[in-house]
C-alpha cells in the first residue's frame, strides 16, 4: 500500500499489489510504477497476513521524483524579466532514452511550467508538446509584469496522454530593480566591512572580500581575495607576484586610485615577523613595498589598524600612514612611508594611555585626513574601554600633529 505523507500522519491507502504467491529473491513487487504518482514523499506500508490471520506490518518513506525544476534563471533563483527555466525528466535508460543529457521519457507527452497566482491558482507559463528538454533548459518564461515578491512554481507533465502529474513546488524571488548577474555567491564566510572600489578598466565597481575568512573583530584573513565586478563575474587572488600569501595580510585594507599609475590598488600590511607595508594592484602586482626595518624594533604594526594613503602635496605622490604599537608599554604611534619606502618625518604623533583604571584603547582602525587651505593633519581618534563594566568610549581623544 502507497499513501502520500500529510504532515505525520499518512492520507489515505491505496493498495498497489497484493500476492499470495512466495516472495523469490527479495522481490515483493517488480511492477511499481511511480509515474502513476505526483512528485513528493510517499510512504508505503507492507502487510503480511500469516495463515492464522495475524497481521504484521513495516512501512518506509520514499520520494518520487521522476521531474523537478532545478533552477530558474541564472542568479540564485531571483529573478526579472525573461529568465530560462531548467530542470530535468528523470527515468532509467530502459524505460526511455537518453536526450541531451537528460534521460526523456518516452511515455511523456507534454509538459509545462506554472505559477502559482495571489489567488491560489496555477497559470501556466509555457507549454511543451511532443518535445523533451535540451540541456536541461525547460523553456523561457517571462516574468516582466510580476511585481515583486515570493513565487512558486512548478513543472508538469502529461503521462501516455492520460493525466497532468506535479512536481512539488519550486520558490523563486522576482526582483524587477535587480542588478544584472547579481547576487553572487561563493564557499567561505565573511564577516565586517567590506571595502568597494572603481577599479581602473573594469566596468563600474568592484568588491573586494576575503575567501575562507578568520576573523578578529573587524580584521579579517583569508585564504584569498575575491574580486567580484557589477556584472557578478568575479575572480580570486591568492598570491602576490613577489609570493607573498595572501593569508598573511591584511584583507581589509585600504583602496585608492594611483593618479600616476592610473589605476586602482590595494594598500595592506604584512603582519608576519613584523612583514611589510605593500601596495599591489587587483592582479597582485606590488607597486610600492616599505621596509619596515626602519621602525624600532620594540615597535609592530597595530594588527586592528588599516593604512592611510595621502596625496598631501597634490601631486599625485601618495604617502601612506599606519600605527604602530610599543610591545612593551602599548604606546600607539603613527609612521608613514613614501612611495618609494622612505621613512617620513612629518605627522609624529604618539598617543599615551591616559587612565590607567581602563582596560585598553578603543581606537579608530583607519585616521582622518583634515585639510585646511595648504595645512594638513592626521587626526587618529581614540578612546578607552572597559571589559568589566562594558563600557565604551568614556572620553574621546582627538590627537593632531599641529
Amino acid at each position: 500500500m502507497c499513501c502520500p505523507i500529510q504532515g505525520l500522519n499518512p492520507g489515505n491507502w491505496q493498495e498497489i499489489y497484493r500476492s499470495s504467491k512466495p516472495v523469490s529473491d527479495g522481490v515483493l513487487f517488480a511492477g511499481f510504477d511511480t509515474t502513476k504518482l505526483n512528485e513528493g514523499d510517499y510512504i508505503v506500508k507492507l502487510v503480511v497476513i500469516d495463515n492464522d490471520g495475524t497481521k504484521s506490518q513495516d512501512r518506509a518513506l520514499i520520494k518520487v521524483n521522476n521531474f523537478e525544476i532545478t533552477a530558474i534563471g541564472d542568479n540564485l533563483n531571483y529573478i526579472k524579466g525573461k529568465v530560462k527555466v531548467k530542470g530535468k525528466i528523470y527515468l532509467t535508460p530502459s524505460q526511455g532514452y537518453p536526450v541531451g543529457g537528460t534521460y526523456g521519457m518516452s511515455s511523456v507527452e507534454e509538459y509545462k511550467v506554472e505559477y502559482k497566482n495571489q489567488q491560489g491558482s496555477w497559470i501556466t507559463l509555457c507549454h511543451k508538446s511532443n518535445y523533451l528538454p535540451l540541456n536541461d533548459e525547460l523553456c523561457t518564461i517571462d516574468v516582466s509584469s510580476f511585481p515583486n515578491g515570493l513565487y512558486e512554481f512548478r513543472l508538469s507533465i502529461l503521462v501516455d496522454d492520460k493525466e497532468w502529474k506535479f512536481d512539488e513546488p519550486f520558490k523563486a524571488v522576482v526582483v524587477q530593480e535587480l542588478t544584472d548577474g547579481w547576487p553572487v555567491e561563493f564557499d567561505g564566510f565573511y564577516r565586517g566591512p567590506h571595502k568597494v572600489a572603481d577599479f581602473s578598466g573594469s566596468k563600474g565597481k568592484i568588491t573586494m572580500v576575503p575567501y575562507h575568512v578568520d576573523c578578529f573583530q573587524n580584521v579579517c584573513w583569508g585564504s584569498k581575495l575575491v574580486f567580484i565586478e557589477s556584472n557578478g563575474k568575479y575572480n580570486s587572488l591568492s598570491y602576490l607576484n613577489d609570493g607573498t600569501l595572501i593569508s598573511g595580510i591584511d584583507n581589509m585594507s585600504v583602496i585608492y586610485f594611483d593618479k600616476n599609475l592610473k589605476e586602482s590598488l590595494i594598500g595592506t600590511i604584512d603582519y608576519r615577523d613584523r612583514g611589510d607595508i605593500k601596495i599591489f594592484n587587483k592582479g597582485g602586482v606590488v607597486k610600492h613595498k616599505m621596509d619596515l626595518s626602519s621602525i624600532p624594533p620594540n615597535f609592530s604594526p597595530l594588527v586592528l589598524s588599516h593604512i592611510t594613503a595621502l596625496d598631501t602635496d597634490q601631486d599625485g605622490r601618495l604617502e601612506f600612514y599606519t600605527y604602530f604599537i610599543d610591545d612593551s608599554t602599548g604606546q600607539i604611534r603613527i609612521y608613514g612611508f613614501d612611495e618609494s619606502g622612505r621613512l617620513l618625518d612629518k605627522f609624529k604623533i604618539s598617543i599615551e594611555r591616559k587612565n590607567k583604571n581602563f582596560d585598553g584603547f578603543l581606537l579608530l582602525k583607519q585616521m582622518i585626513f583634515l585639510k585646511q587651505g595648504n595645512d594638513y593633519n592626521l587626526a587618529p581618534i581614540v578612546g578607552d574601554f572597559n571589559y568589566a563594566t562594558d563600557t565604551w568610549g568614556i572620553h574621546l581623544d582627538l590627537y593632531l600633529d599641529i
